[in-house]
């Protein structure tokens, strides 16, 4: 094997270092996963509850339940798909670069193998694709399709498999349908102006969009919306959204400055060349769209995706853009691969650096606690929570990842990603994060048993004033706070092990009434707290 390939042992090493942590939203996943395996119904958020597509991904929901079938751990079976998928990103322009090199007839578009080479180098030490490769998402996955995509059609013929390559981007993300619509047809057009064959591209294309037609279809019978849940739920906010999305891009620019600086300065330096070249110049322009399409969607809520999750899923392409530009500048590979290496090395820093060095930290500490191919093990929190809740509960919770994976139960998610009501006629928080749609009017009206109230239970614990206990998603949580039933009806879990997870826990009184309450559990009736402290509707205050 040529000593390139060498290359997609760097996957390996930074998968086994990441593997420990499992990012929130997987678990998300997980749970439709596990409920259909165990026979419920497609969407099944709740056992024999009304379908919802709470999910992201369609086919890796589908994947994950197979693989459940298979009898196997659903959360490595999802580390192990998307640390293949991170060893292929980086074996596929290695492979499409070597076949370029010894048949230079198949060269299209001016571009020179090594571009595919430098991609590679680009891919396999880009630290937000290392890091979210065993996150338990299906990000990587997707990066890996956006990669076969655009790849592939420079080495194949094959209608077929450039077919179904177009089917899989659309099952997998909804943005699939833009980058394999757009992708297709750029390679038409270039085929079509070399007068090259364009049957191969074209069935990709029409593939795309049959799939996608069949995939809205199907959801507006079953689930009743042509959009995920999920969209709902965070991308149409309108004007807060475009504002949000547009902080996300121009943050990102800011972290990615080093990278952004090369291309277009190599740009200008090899303007002749580069405009002559059609796939860097679509590269780039399909990262602007995507760019607009981020402003659209609002990015992402940072603290649940951190490192620019959204750019990951376009690495292949805005990253061949950085490839072919170090391509054109230097003729020989050493520089390059000096000069390439320096720019990710700053890129990842700052990247990091806007988080904290959050890739950092876990990547020393699971170095330390050799917590390589191992799953982070339950917070003891969850634990608790399900010993106390019974399995019988119903739990309203804006922690809707690792908390309904983990705890046996029936639940709500006030955020609304799960729950169609809130999706559609939640109200948006204007301060709020992008997904603060929420309608905690309509929670109470179910009564659960069990409500997680997103702020700190140590600090309520301590007798600290709503003021200081709350600084976002406040829609949300005074919404519920000043509900009189909530007031009535909830008593606050004093002694719950918030040193552990710091998200307080009130619960229904004829909860307790009907099950009993545990012994040595402190309770104190919420309007006796510190948050209606100087309320003048509250008795004693």
């Amino acid at each position: 094997m040529h000593k390139k390939y060498l290359l997609c042992l760097v996957p390996i090493a930074m998968g086994a270092c990441f593997y420990y942590q499992t990012l929130e939203d997987a678990h998300i996943t997980y749970r439709y996963a596990l409920h259909l395996a165990q026979g419920d119904k497609l969407g099944a958020w709740n056992t024999g509850g009304d379908p919802v597509e709470g999910f992201s991904s369609m086919l890796w929901m589908l994947t994950l339940s197979a693989a459940v079938k298979a009898h196997m751990n659903i959360i490595h079976a999802s580390k192990i798909l998307g640390l293949i998928s991170y060893i292929l990103l980086v074996f596929v322009p290695l492979y499409v670069g070597q076949v370029l090199a010894r048949d230079n007839a198949r060269l299209t578009g001016g571009l020179s193998s090594r571009a595919f080479y430098f991609t590679a180098v680009s891919l396999a030490f880009y630290l937000p694709l290392a890091w979210y490769s065993t996150s338990g998402m299906e990000t990587v996955t997707f990066a890996l399709l956006v990669a076969l995509v655009f790849y592939w059609p420079f080495v194949s013929e094959s209608a077929a498999t450039l077919g179904a390559f177009g089917v899989l981007i659309v099952l997998m993300r909804p943005e699939g349908i833009l980058i394999a619509g757009l992708t297709y047809g750029c390679h038409v057009m270039v085929r079509w102006r070399n007068s090259q064959r364009l049957r191969a591209p074209l069935v990709g294309l029409v593939s795309a969009v049959m799939a996608f037609a069949v995939l809205t279809v199907f959801r507006v019978g079953y689930f009743g919306y042509p959009a995920p849940n999920t969209y709902y739920a965070k991308a149409a906010g309108g004007l807060l959204n475009f504002k949000a999305g547009l902080i996300y891009v121009i943050e990102f620019i800011a972290a990615a400055a080093s990278v952004f600086t090369l291309i277009f300065s190599g740009c200008l330096m090899n303007f002749r060349r580069t405009i002559g070249q059609p796939f860097t110049i679509f590269a780039l322009f399909l990262t602007a769209l995507y760019m607009l399409y981020c402003i659209k969607v609002g990015g992402d809520p940072v603290s649940a995706f951190p490192l620019w999750r959204h750019f990951v899923h376009l690495a292949p392409i805005w990253l061949f853009a950085l490839g072919a530009i170090c391509a054109n500048i230097f003729e020989e590979n050493a520089p390059a691969m000096i000069v390439l290496g320096f720019v990710l090395l700053v890129a990842d820093l700052n990247m990091d650096w806007a988080y904290h060095g959050l890739a950092a930290k876990q990547l020393i500490a699971n170095i330390r606690g050799r917590h390589f191919f191992q799953n982070e093990p339950p917070n003891p929190y969850f634990i608790w929570l399900n010993q106390f809740a019974g399995g019988q509960a119903l739990i309203s919770t804006s922690l809707a990842g690792r908390l309904p994976y983990y705890v046996r139960g029936n639940f709500i998610d006030a955020a609304g990603l799960n729950d169609a009501h809130i999706a559609h006629f939640g109200t948006v928080d204007p301060d709020g994060p992008v997904d603060s749609r929420s309608d905690m009017n309509y929670v109470l009206s179910r009564k659960p048993d069990i409500i997680e109230g997103y702020f700190s239970g140590l600090g309520l614990r301590e007798g600290k004033s709503r003021a200081q206990l709350i600084d976002t998603r406040t829609q949300m949580i005074n919404t519920m706070l000043d509900n009189p039933s909530f007031r009535t009806d909830y008593e606050f879990v004093a002694n719950a092990p918030y040193e552990d997870l710091d998200r307080v826990i009130f619960v229904r009184k004829d909860f307790l009434e009907k099950r009993g309450q545990p012994a040595g559990m402190e309770l104190i009736p919420v309007a006796q707290t510190s948050i209606y402290q100087g309320d003048p509707t509250i008795a004693g205050h």
